[in-house]
């Protein structure tokens, strides 16, 4: 049988069990492409990359020997998969050393790198990196266009492969930042040293932390049973209508206001109040975010000294 056939059937094998590896790691899953290209194409060394830039960052490494570690770093240039850039496609190289060009390149002279062979790997259409093997030993024969269609199919495969790799890790990021996020949120929201508290579009209350029920006098179920209009005193009411209303229409992001409420014993409690509008991705208002500054003390001292003056000037 043909030696090109063997070897495509052979591939089509290797690549079908490839592609079933959908639930395992980024190392696993660079461990056993570079397992599979070593023993199909008979090199010794095989080599995931990452490239960005100018700069060649070894991903994964298959070798006898730890010339080349999983981390290194190295100029571009100084690697052969710099022509695979420069082409954009694959290069075959079975005797390097017969190429007078490419005997002071640093990857011959340093790795004594004779046989190499490489395609670039695709994610959503653009180049990250390189899939390529090669051996210290050169080869007697060229690469068959099968072993180059070959590579170019398990790089099409590792790339799908990464491609789900990188955004399974990136919704678990994604996850982790979100936790993080409400984590921070949570604790800054509970133990907040002023008054907290998310408020529906139509003025009822979500949620308050401890500082809002020391303030209004109220517990949270019983301000979560009623709406800020209803403790709102009288006189300050309109004006802060007003300023909701602005916020709702998008003629402002948020608004400050001194305000009164009326504590459940009755007296009145003044506030400094900062509201802003949280919206859903489709622009619709989902709920206000306000802070409640208790500041009684000073409003009822700045009352007392005008009381004091307009006393003295009478006298």
């Amino acid at each position: 049988m043909d030696e090109g056939v063997d070897l495509r059937l052979a591939g089509l094998k290797e690549l079908h069990r490839l592609s079933l590896l959908s639930g395992a790691d980024s190392n696993e899953l660079y461990r056993q492409y570079l397992e599979v290209g070593c023993r199909l194409l008979g090199l010794s060394v095989g080599i995931i990359s990452r490239i960005q830039g100018d700069q060649y960052r070894v991903l994964a490494v298959q070798s006898a020997n730890d010339a080349v570690r999983t981390g290194d770093q190295f100029a571009l240039g100084d690697t052969y998969c710099a022509g695979v850039m420069a082409k954009q496609g694959s290069v075959a190289l079975h005797d390097v050393g017969a190429l007078e060009s490419m005997r002071s390149h640093p990857a011959y002279t340093g790795l004594q790198l004779q046989a190499y062979i490489a395609t670039p790997v695709r994610v959503q259409g653009e180049i990250v990196g390189t899939l390529n093997f090669s051996d210290t030993r050169p080869r007697p024969e060229p690469f068959s266009v099968e072993e180059v269609e070959l590579l170019e199919l398990m790089a099409q495969s590792l790339g799908h492969g990464l491609e789900r790799s990188w955004q399974d890790a990136q919704r678990v990021q994604a996850a982790e930042d979100m936790e993080a996020s409400v984590a921070l949120f949570e604790g800054a929201f509970r133990h907040a040293a002023i008054g907290m508290a998310i408020v529906a579009p139509n003025g009822r209350w979500l949620r308050v932390n401890e500082a809002v029920s020391q303030i209004v006098g109220y517990s949270d179920t019983e301000l979560l049973e009623i709406d800020f209009q209803a403790i709102t005193h009288p006189d300050d009411l309109d004006r802060d209508l007003e300023y909701v209303e602005s916020l709702l229409r998008g003629e402002a992001t948020s608004y400050r206001m001194k305000k009164r409420y009326t504590h459940k014993d009755g007296h009145e409690v003044w506030v400094l109040l900062a509201v802003s509008l949280v919206r859903n991705s489709d622009g619709s208002p989902r709920y206000f975010l306000s802070q409640l500054e208790d500041i009684t003390a000073q409003v009822n001292g700045e009352i007392a000294l005008r009381e004091q003056r307009d006393e003295l000037e009478q006298l």
